[in-house]
C-alpha cells in the first residue's frame, strides 16, 4: 500500500513517513498563506488594488482550504485502522496457565507493569540460563498478554450493554458482574 501526498505528489510506502511529511507540508502551506495574507493586508491600505491579485489570493486560500480538507479526510480514513483489533488472534479460551513458570512470569509482568520490551528481556534471560530443551514461557510478552486476554475465569464474568450506535457501528460498555 502506498500513500500519495496531494500537495507535492510524493509517494510514500509507509504511513508513518507519509503522516510526518504531510504535517510538514501543511505547515509550509499555512506559512505561505500567512505570508500571502500579510502581503494582502498591506495592499489593502494602498490607494489602488489590483482585482486580479484579490482573485488570485482567494483562489490560493480556497486551494489551501481544499488541500487541508482532503488531508483531514485521508487522516480520518486511516484512523480506524489504528484502533481495530488484529483479526488473526488465537481465540482459544483457557481457564488456567500451561505451567507455573508461565503463570509467575505473567503475574510479575502485570503486578509491576513491566512493558513488552522488559518482559521480552526477562524471557530471553530465562531461556539463556535455564537448562531446558523447550521453554515453558511464551515466545514474547505480547503472546502472553493475548493468552491472558483469552482466559475465562469463573469468578470474572463480564456483561456488555449497548451504549450508542454511530455510523452503523455499535459501541458497548463492558462491566464485571
Amino acid at each position: 500500500m502506498s500513500f500519495k501526498c496531494p500537495l507535492c505528489m510524493r509517494i510514500f510506502s509507509q504511513r508513518f513517513a507519509y503522516t510526518q511529511h504531510a504535517q510538514k507540508c501543511l505547515k509550509n502551506v499555512e506559512v505561505e498563506v500567512e505570508e500571502d495574507d500579510d502581503n494582502n493586508d498591506s495592499e489593502k491600505y494602498s490607494s489602488k488594488m489590483d482585482t486580479r491579485s484579490n482573485l488570485s489570493s482567494e483562489y490560493e486560500n480556497d486551494k489551501v482550504e481544499w488541500i487541508m480538507i482532503m488531508m483531514y479526510k485521508i487522516y480520518l480514513s486511516e484512523e480506524p485502522e489504528i484502533f481495530e483489533e488484529p483479526k488473526n488472534l488465537n481465540t482459544k479460551t483457557c481457564t488456567e496457565f500451561p505451567n507455573d513458570a508461565y503463570k509467575d512470569l505473567m503475574l510479575l509482568v502485570t503486578k509491576y507493569k513491566i512493558n513488552n520490551k522488559g518482559g521480552n528481556e526477562i524471557i530471553r534471560f530465562f531461556n539463556k540460563h535455564s537448562n531446558l530443551t523447550e521453554s515453558p514461557l511464551p515466545k514474547n510478552i505480547e503472546q502472553g498478554r493475548a493468552f491472558m486476554n483469552n482466559m475465562k475465569f469463573s469468578n470474572l464474568k463480564f456483561s456488555k450493554v449497548l451504549i450508542t450506535k454511530h455510523e452503523d457501528k455499535n459501541y458497548f460498555l463492558y462491566y464485571q458482574t
